[in-house]
């Protein structure tokens, strides 16, 4: 029973959601990411982001998963992971040039090139590490959180708790369903967050 709920949550929070849960999140509850949206076109934005950058690569994953060309989705081995990863990062980079032409505001390509950066080295690292990319993909919404706190001095205690917790509820996931060691998942974790973090407050997306 523990280790099916384990497993439920590690598909709730796949890797593969993490640009929606992030821009999603912060684009609800917090006003100086608002700031950077208009709101006119955050519906079929949405739809349109969601559609390449989760619908697509999802499809494409369970392609490959069908023809063999891949082994089990949930746990894959060093291959598959680094066909995964690498099919991840073409597709949003796809939808970030895609949506670099719209002229949105900065902090929304800032966000999701950091995501793509994050998820780069991670995949680099796969060769011979194997870091957890769920630790990650949680480890980069508390980093947007907290770089955000440092750019516009806002912070909601509630939703910085959340994350929290949300790192602990899917690094016990993750380790319950023996997908990861505990420092598998901290350094994902402590990638991702360090990234995206520092790719919002430092960098300039192309």
């Amino acid at each position: 029973m523990i280790r099916s709920i384990a497993q439920v949550i590690s598909y709730l929070f796949h890797p593969l959601a993490l640009p929606i849960y992030a821009i999603f999140l912060f684009s609800a509850t917090n006003s100086a990411f608002q700031l950077y949206l208009d709101p006119e076109k955050t519906g079929k934005l949405a739809l349109i982001f969601i559609g390449i950058s989760f619908v697509a690569p999802l499809v494409y994953i369970f392609y490959l998963k069908q023809t063999g060309a891949i082994d089990n989705v949930s746990d894959p081995n060093r291959k598959s992971r680094l066909i995964v990863s690498i099919v991840v990062l073409v597709f949003y980079a796809i939808t970030y040039f895609l949506f670099k032409r719209i002229q949105l505001n900065d902090v929304f390509y800032d966000l999701f090139f950091g995501v793509i950066v994050a998820i780069a080295i991670a995949t680099i690292i796969s060769f011979w590490y194997k870091i957890s990319m769920h630790g990650l993909s949680v480890g980069g919404l508390l980093g947007a959180q907290c770089a955000l706190f440092f750019l516009h001095n806002y912070l909601r205690m509630d939703i910085l708790l959340l994350l929290i917790l949300l790192i602990g509820l899917v690094g016990t996931s993750r380790a319950i369903v023996k997908a990861h060691t505990n420092d598998q998942i901290y350094s994902g974790v402590l990638l991702g967050a360090t990234v995206v973090a520092a790719y919002l407050i430092y960098g300039t997306s192309f």
